[in-house]
């Protein structure tokens, strides 16, 4: 007899993907933390979290299609959206939004108060061009323009990343900590932190720590809640950039290993 070579069939389950943006909503919000989530993709789990308009009626799912709202996925429901939209660009596994620079941004409804510990910061992306004046994937201001806190996660002039901590009411904005570290079309991720309690203020690229230091909280100030809070504009300039994913946390630093795996995976 000839024999009959049977094949044994693979036991077990096949190994399921990490949810890493669920990995990241757990660690960071789960205990009701403020802030806000943004990843661009067209849907997270089979529901929608990019629209071609404010209302969030018609999504945004295609190469070209306009994007008019950014669902939050913190939880909080502090979505993006904009007069102004940007662009989706890509396909499955390779989302990006398209700033063109001249006039698109984000309005975000969150506020960041004078007595916020801390504010982190993080950014997954590339810039396509880099030139001119500071321009900045994230932005608040809080108060008047000499006496409130301002943050913000940009570009330095052509070459450099800063983090930017508190305006002060008898000097200029404090320029935080920078460094010289990206380029025209380089993916990276970017994240800071900081740390209002303690007046200090770290930087980072890809996860690696690039720059720390510490920032004045002297001066005057007001406890008014942001009424400027920005994806991709700050004070005029328009940010040119393709953009991955934004996440913004306030007031601790719950998350920030797991948001800082997520933003990786998307470069």
């Amino acid at each position: 007899m000839i024999g009959l070579g049977f094949r044994m069939a693979p036991t077990g389950a096949p190994a399921q993907a990490p949810d890493l943006i669920g990995d990241a909503v757990s660690a960071a919000f789960g205990s009701g933390q403020l802030g806000a989530l943004y990843v661009i993709q067209p849907d997270y789990q089979g529901i929608t979290i990019l629209w071609q308009d404010e209302a969030g009626t018609i999504p945004a799912a295609a190469d070209g299609d306009p994007v008019g709202r950014i669902d939050d996925l913190s939880g909080g429901g502090n979505h993006a959206t904009t007069p102004v939209p940007g662009t989706l660009r890509g396909s499955a596994g390779n989302w990006r939004l398209e700033f063109d620079g001249v006039d698109d941004y984000y309005d975000l409804p969150l506020s960041l108060a004078q007595n916020s510990p801390s504010l982190y910061l993080a950014f997954a992306g590339a810039y396509r061009e880099l030139a001119g004046a500071d321009k900045s994937m994230i932005w608040f201001s809080t108060g008047t323009s000499s006496t409130g806190t301002r943050a913000r996660l940009n570009t330095r002039a052509t070459t450099y990343l800063q983090a930017a901590g508190r305006r002060l009411d008898e000097g200029p904005f404090d320029t935080g900590v920078q460094a010289e570290v990206i380029a025209a079309d380089e993916p990276f991720t970017a994240s800071a932190l900081l740390d209002y309690a303690n007046a200090s203020a770290w930087l980072r690229k890809n996860g690696a720590e690039q720059a720390s230091g510490s920032f004045s909280t002297a001066g005057a100030s007001s406890d008014t809640p942001s009424l400027e809070a920005y994806l991709g504009w700050q004070a005029g300039e328009y940010t040119t950039m393709d953009a991955r994913a934004f996440a913004i946390v306030t007031g601790g630093t719950d998350g920030i290993a797991e948001i800082e795996a997520l933003l990786s995976s998307r470069i």
